[in-house]
């Protein structure tokens, strides 16, 4: 009965398998071990739920990024604008300026 502190049911399909595990196939023990859990145990669900495919994993997680930079765009454009201002400088060229040159007075 050692084993009971290793007891991680996701499911009551899951806790099954793992009290006739421990009962050592004696499924009349295995029983009586499952209903004394079960009726502490609260909501499981029946069977283990579907982990996502990859798929479904790399889908979610490009959505999260590119949900990221479409909101964080103009943060991005200030950054690479200031990255190219210092490699322009870096190479000793004068980056254009963003605002227009004022006109002559005369």
């Amino acid at each position: 009965m050692e084993m009971i502190g290793a007891l991680r049911p996701t499911s009551k399909m899951a806790l099954k398998q793992q009290c006739i595990l421990i009962a050592r196939g004696d499924i009349k023990e295995a029983m009586e071990l499952y209903h004394f859990l079960i009726d502490d145990m609260g909501e499981l669900p029946d069977i283990d739920p579907v982990p996502p495919s990859w798929f479904d994993n790399l889908e979610g997680t490009l959505d999260r990024i590119f949900g990221w930079v479409d909101k964080n765009k103009d943060t991005l454009s200030q950054g690479a604008e200031i990255v190219r201002g210092i490699a322009a400088k870096r190479r000793g060229e004068i980056p254009p300026s963003p605002v227009e040159s004022l006109p002559d007075i005369n």
